[in-house]
């Protein structure tokens, strides 16, 4: 905890000189996208707006760009309230597909097909990209984007050249200047544009607690009943409903999730769908028609395309009569002889199930070997069905119309996974994403040899980021699956979650593995007061281990007091809280500060940044430094606490064993100095204090003199940004001369 003080004052230092101006958006914070993805000033500047729509397969990022795009064109005011984007006048909307086909040849070609009745007036459209929005989904799909050179930039949008290369020119302006773009895909797909400098990131999170049953309800309209039954039992099942934050899963969980027994993975879940379409069709001999179907699956997955034609389904034997009525459908809004699985974790599982009824048994191990080697993320949906298929209770409930999967096969693919676990077990520092990736493949397979293996080789877990761009997002199967491998595990000193976007649901999968670790960094993860409320349940329990724990960033407020009082009051080996920039407020601080004076409380490190604190609680605050022996740092920073509030900390801070002490950014005048100055001479155990960005003139130039010459431990003192002369400067560098171990920051 100590060690993330010093990136919050560098991170404060560089949003003090941070410009403003362009349009931006608090990490985690929820936007509207038919208000907030591009304001009316966005587009200003020669290189246009550059937005970037990112998210895992199937959590709604073309449902929510459909919508848009309907919100626009229906819209009856182009002014006033009402009104979506009145700054675009015309908008055009490209839903990319791994075409076998050629593609447009220019961005012209590429409109013309799209909306051939503007071909005569593309001409004047060019003339004023301002007035343009250009939208492109499905990036992830495009043939040749991974392989395209950022280099290539073309400036006429009637110039022939690949798309890549026209999607590229558009996004680093040098194509239609002062238009707006967005692009949508799947992280990978969009981190190359991280270098085309977008005005805007976001990533779709999926369905939202709230709105999981209107849109359950809202796909089968004419089945409520059964609707509002499976979703009633997957409820009970806490996996299950994180579940259905996936799009696609939330309707298979509605239309696959029977009486038997109730999944705990995603292959149960897709094993029962298909347990229950198998149970309709009453098929004669559906291992072979699985089988073929398969293999189509699988080749659509080694090309990234969920699409497939008529040819293509008999080139493997199927005529689409036999498939549709559960495993395939027309594509929406294709034509009638394109089809697709009816959902891609569908194609996925399919392909898996396939490789275990081969005609001709396959050597799984050398088949996961060749895709590990080859694999760019396209085949993960695949491997963790073929591994969750390793764990008879997945498979079990299709032997009713399927014989056992082979004994070796399964063994097969559980030594590959072992394999796994034992060279990441030797790293000295594990890739986050591949950690998050394993976790997923044991969490499937329901191997628990496995997991405790891995999870015993870790000390520290770090998935989060500083940078809440480069955070590993966590949705709630995630957190279950992290949880799988690491709730029995004694060995991790710490977890950071730093910007993981982990939310209150997601909370509530991590409890158990919390149970055992020592540090907890959950910044930047929009908790909220129920989040709090969630994750003291684990730090109440009289097992838990936690000594430190970091909620900054989370929009917590005073109602989420009482619940962290009554953690730390019953978990003694609590030492440190951060809850840096929240919105406690005076009266969430006094009620926090009431309950630390317990005599049960040990809290040694408390930071209390940025949250909208007045000199009305500093007497309160006084009274518990008094209050706790072992207090050693308190971190007020970026407060309005005032010279008053000062005044009255400095009761407290006289008889207090204070090492570190943060007041910087706190409206702080030359009548707080002398006072301040006194109490800290008076205890002499501060080391460190910061006063940066406050109103100290040369007036206070003797106060801190007499500081530096006093507190004998003092090892470093921020005083910049005051308005101190560089005469008042030289004084106290003459000073620091005669403390060699004092650094002084102004």
């Amino acid at each position: 905890m100590r060690e993330s003080v010093l990136r919050e004052e560098a991170e404060n230092e560089e949003q003090e000189r941070r410009k403003r101006g362009h349009f931006s958006k608090q990490p985690m914070c929820p936007v509207s996208p038919r208000r907030e993805l591009f304001s009316q000033g966005f587009c200003a500047g020669p290189s246009g707006g550059l937005t970037l729509l990112g998210g895992a397969a199937r959590v709604g990022k073309t449902a929510t760009l459909r919508r848009l795009v309907g919100e626009w064109a229906s819209a009856e005011a182009d002014t006033g309230p009402e009104a979506v984007y009145p700054q675009f006048q015309f908008l055009f909307h490209f839903e990319l597909e791994r075409e076998k086909g050629a593609q447009p040849s220019s961005l012209q070609a590429l409109v013309q097909s799209a909306y051939p009745h503007l071909s005569a007036q593309l001409p004047y459209l060019w003339r004023t990209p301002e007035a343009l929005l250009l939208i492109f989904d499905g990036l992830d799909r495009l043939h040749g984007w991974h392989d395209a050179s950022p280099g290539m930039a073309t400036k006429d949008p009637t110039e022939g050249c690949p798309l890549p290369d026209v999607l590229w020119s558009l996004a680093r302006g040098a194509m239609l200047p002062g238009c707006c773009v967005l692009f949508s895909g799947r992280p990978t797909a969009l981190k190359p544009l991280e270098n085309a400098s977008p005005r805007l990131w976001l990533e779709v999170a999926g369905l939202g607690e709230g709105v999981r049953r209107a849109y359950a309800l809202g796909l089968h309209r004419g089945q409520p009943e059964r609707v509002e039954e499976a979703l009633t039992r997957a409820q009970q099942n806490e996996y299950l409903w994180g579940l259905c934050a996936d799009p696609g899963y939330c309707w298979l969980v509605c239309s696959g999730l029977g009486e038997g027994p109730m999944p705990r993975t995603a292959t149960q879940v897709l094993a029962a769908y298909l347990h229950r379409v198998l149970r309709q069709r009453a098929e004669a001999d559906p291992r072979d028609l699985l089988f073929r179907a398969g293999e189509l699956a699988l080749e659509g997955l080694s090309q990234r395309s969920g699409l497939f034609a008529e040819e293509d389904l008999r080139r493997y034997g199927l005529e689409p009569p036999r498939l549709e009525g559960g495993l395939i459908q027309r594509a929406p809004g294709r034509g009638r002889d394109l089809y697709a699985f009816c959902q891609p974790s569908l194609q996925e599982f399919v392909a898996a199930l396939a490789q275990y009824l081969a005609p001709e048994r396959r050597d799984l191990l050398l088949l996961l070997q060749a895709i590990q080697a080859a694999d760019d993320g396209r085949y993960q949906g695949f491997l963790r069905c073929l591994l969750g298929l390793s764990a008879r209770v997945s498979s079990r409930q299709l032997e009713e119309f399927l014989p056992p999967l082979p004994h070796r096969s399964i063994c097969e693919a559980i030594s590959w996974l072992e394999g796994l676990v034992q060279t990441e077990a030797k790293k000295r520092e594990l890739s986050r994403h591949h950690l998050l990736t394993v976790a997923h493949y044991l969490h499937e397979g329901r191997n628990r040899r496995l997991a405790r293996l891995l999870a015993a080789s870790i000390s520290h877990m770090k998935l989060g980021s500083e940078r809440p761009q480069h955070g590993v997002r966590l949705d709630p199967t995630d957190c279950a699956a992290l949880c799988y491998v690491f709730q029995h595990c004694e060995s991790v000193d710490s977890f950071s979650f730093e910007n993981c976007y982990v939310q209150a649901e997601g909370i509530k999968y991590l409890l158990a593995a919390f149970l055992n670790c020592k540090r907890i960094s959950l910044v930047g993860n929009n908790l909220r007061d129920e989040g709090v409320r969630i994750l003291c349940v684990v730090l109440r329990d009289p097992d838990c281990k936690v000594t430190e724990i970091e909620l900054a960033k989370n929009n917590l407020t005073r109602a989420c007091t009482d619940d962290l009082l009554s953690a730390i009051v019953s978990n003694a080996s609590i030492t440190g809280l951060s809850l840096n920039k929240n919105n406690l407020g005076d009266i969430g601080a006094m009620q926090l500060v009431e309950g630390l004076q317990h005599p049960d409380c040990k809290i040694e490190v408390l930071q209390l940044q940025g949250n909208q604190l007045t000199g009305a609680c500093t007497q309160g605050l006084s009274k518990m430094i008094l209050a706790l022996s072992n207090l050693s740092w308190m971190i007020l920073d970026h407060n309005q606490l005032g010279d008053i509030g000062i005044h009255n900390l400095c009761t407290g801070i006289r008889s207090s064993h204070l090492r570190r002490l943060g007041f910087g950014f706190n409206s702080l005048t030359d009548l707080a100095s002398n006072g301040l100055v006194s109490a800290l001479c008076v205890n002499r155990t501060i080391q460190f204090l910061h006063l940066t960005g406050n109103y100290f003139t040369q007036r206070s130039l003797s106060s801190f003199v007499t500081l530096i010459r006093t507190c004998q431990r003092l090892r470093k003192l921020w005083l910049g940004r005051n308005p101190l002369s560089a005469e008042d400067k030289q004084v106290l560098q003459a000073e620091q001369a005669n403390r060699p171990s004092l650094k002084l920051m102004l």
